[in-house]
């Protein structure tokens, strides 16, 4: 129990250590239903991003990523959660000026902090997750299937990112998580940003997850 509360309070300091987020697609690990007490999710994905640390070549990586949850359900209506991935990835570009294929490496950091509401309703459950982080703000629509227990998890993400000119923007994006075990979930998500016009390739994660505690 100590070791999963420090958890939660480092992931909690990484979260606002953390001055910028790439353009990603984070797994979720977890469930629309919510079980009381400590518990904390792990997981490994292969996925794609946008952005980076090493300029403004590039647009779309491609790698791996690892991340941890730890959550607390109040009861089994309301839960919080702080998470945290990082991951690793490469791209290739064209500069206009150079018509050479350049190619980087970059790392990416993806985090937030948020709040769940669920409603039990027998073998569905509906529920809602609000997530803060840096500079974004993140809605979860979650819709479990499972009497005996959860074994399908489906969900909606919408961002809401600040743009030029003050303008706000509202991207949507769908996810699936399978959950063959209690323990095991199996993630399956499209990305948000895919516009071919823009130089991005689809983004995407698909991921394995491990619920440790």
């Amino acid at each position: 129990m100590a070791k999963i509360i420090k958890l939660f309070l480092i992931t909690i300091a990484i979260i606002v250590a953390m001055a910028s987020v790439t353009g990603c697609v984070s797994p979720f690990y977890g469930t629309a239903r919510i079980d009381p007490g400590w518990h904390m999710d792990a997981g490994v994905a292969a996925t794609s991003f946008i952005g980076g640390a090493i300029g403004e070549g590039g647009g779309s990586y491609i790698g791996g990523r690892g991340d941890l949850e730890v959550r607390y359900g109040l009861n089994k209506y309301w839960q919080i959660n702080g998470r945290v991935g990082f991951g690793w990835g490469a791209a290739w570009w064209v500069d206009e000026m150079d018509p050479i294929p350049a190619w980087g490496t970059s790392p990416t950091l993806d985090a937030g902090i948020g709040l769940q509401a669920a409603l039990p309703l027998g073998p569905v459950t509906p529920a809602i997750r609000v997530e803060l982080g840096p500079w974004v703000l993140i809605s979860n629509f979650l819709f479990s299937v499972g009497q005996s227990r959860e074994w399908l998890t489906l969900g909606c993400r919408v961002y809401v990112l600040s743009e030029e000119m003050g303008k706000i923007s509202f991207p949507i994006s769908g996810f699936i998580g399978v959950h063959p075990t209690s323990r095991l979930t199996i993630f399956v998500g499209p990305g948000v940003k895919s516009s071919a016009s823009e130089g991005y390739a689809p983004l995407f994660s698909v991921g394995l997850g491990y619920k440790v505690e």
